[in-house]
């Protein structure tokens, strides 16, 4: 008798060891799979975004996946420098952006008074084209962490750059309304 009971039990180890490995990883490995990045002009990226206006418990969940999902969308392009994403670019319309490696939530910036310089940036929404693009070489950043904690900080340099053109994603604009197209190389050469 014992024995029997003894393999009852391993059977029922060893069903739910199956379970777990044929259907649940993959499930999980599904929910979090890259999105596609949607492309110039598609509507929800001309569409300014809605504040995240609750945090913790399920709220802070749903938060998290979304900050995962961008996290692997944007490691998983295999072209530019992967410096930021923002939520609507995966069809997502929340004011959350990745900035250097850092998720942030419902982003303002004040540009400093100096005169802005001229960026030359690329996105992922509008493929291998590259534009001009007046940024403030620094300013004041205001946003929120996924817990809802809120943080303030002077920034400059690259994370400016990156800062303010997520920030323009979030606001329902891009490089194209913004700046000017480069010339492309094949432009240059049959001009010459």
């Amino acid at each position: 008798m014992t024995l029997l009971r003894k393999w009852k039990e391993r059977s029922k180890g060893v069903f739910y060891y199956l379970r777990l490995v044929l259907y649940l990883r993959p499930l999980t490995k599904w929910r979090y799979r890259r999105r596609k990045i949607l492309t110039h002009p598609h509507k929800t990226l001309i569409i300014p975004t809605e504040p995240i206006l609750t945090f913790g418990g399920k709220d802070t969940e749903k938060l998290e996946h979304l900050v995962s999902v961008m996290f692997t969308t944007l490691n998983k392009q295999n072209w530019g420098h992967k410096l930021g994403i923002a939520a609507p670019q995966i069809g997502v319309n929340k004011r959350v952006m990745i900035v250097l490696g850092k998720a942030i939530v419902n982003p303002s910036f004040t540009p400093s008074k100096a005169p802005p310089e001229i960026i030359t940036e690329g996105c992922y929404s509008i493929g291998k084209h590259l534009f001009k693009v007046p940024r403030a070489k620094y300013g004041w950043a205001k946003w929120q962490d996924t817990t809802g904690t809120y943080h303030e900080e002077k920034i400059s340099g690259l994370k400016s750059i990156v800062f303010q053109h997520e920030l323009d994603h979030l606001d329902g604009k891009s490089c194209v309304e913004n700046g000017v197209e480069l010339e492309s190389a094949k432009d240059r050469i049959t001009n010459r």
